[in-house]
């Protein structure tokens, strides 16, 4: 991974459910991994800044940049249902790192019209939608993009435990997978019912 030399904002989502966080290992290694890429060598442990409520799903919202943890929220959480997903064309999105500035994103997020969430295509390839990775399933396997635009917690982990695979999804291929489903740390896995507008 290169290294990057410019000032940046970043944010790690935590899922809490009744004061037990999840997956802090995940979340741990992109923290890590995002702060050596930034030039930065601080051990931080995540878990020392966390005190989610005791009670209730909390999605806890980590601020931090290269001086290390600015900020600690925590938030009720009521899962969102997906029914449908509306594909939108950037070519020139980048966002690779978990950063805390949304704008095109959001932009992006506008042009869903009736559909519940986007699904980002860049150069033909299916990548993300605006705050989740993306699987299909073929037949056999459920497949996730090789080339997302962020490389999820949830995607990791279940790469991991081999219940996705990865491989480059063009968007004309689109007709050889019959199911949709979205992953991210407070969604986990979740199916998406009506699959994808093109």
């Amino acid at each position: 991974m290169g290294k990057e030399n410019r000032d940046f904002a970043f944010i790690e989502t935590i899922k809490a459910v009744d004061g037990k966080l999840f997956h802090m290992k995940y979340h741990q290694q992109r923290f890590d991994q995002t702060l050596r890429a930034f030039n930065t060598h601080t051990a931080i442990s995540l878990s020392e800044f966390l005190d989610p409520p005791s009670r209730g799903i909390i999605r806890c919202r980590v601020h931090y940049d290269q001086s290390g943890i600015l900020d600690v929220s925590y938030h009720s959480y009521t899962p969102r249902t997906f029914k449908m997903l509306q594909a939108v064309v950037d070519n020139r999105i980048e966002y690779r790192y978990k950063g805390a500035d949304r704008t095109r994103l959001n932009a992006l997020f506008d042009l869903r019209g009736e559909a519940d969430d986007i699904v980002i295509i860049k150069n033909g390839l299916i990548t993300d939608t605006s705050i989740a990775n993306i699987a299909l399933y073929d037949g056999q396997q459920w497949v996730t993009p090789a080339s997302p635009l962020l490389y999820g917690t949830t995607r990791q982990r279940l790469l991991d435990t081999g219940m996705i695979v990865e491989k480059e999804i063009m968007l004309k291929d689109l007709e050889n997978y019959s199911k949709v489903a979205i992953m991210n740390a407070m969604l986990g896995f979740t199916r998406v019912d009506n699959g994808i507008i093109t």
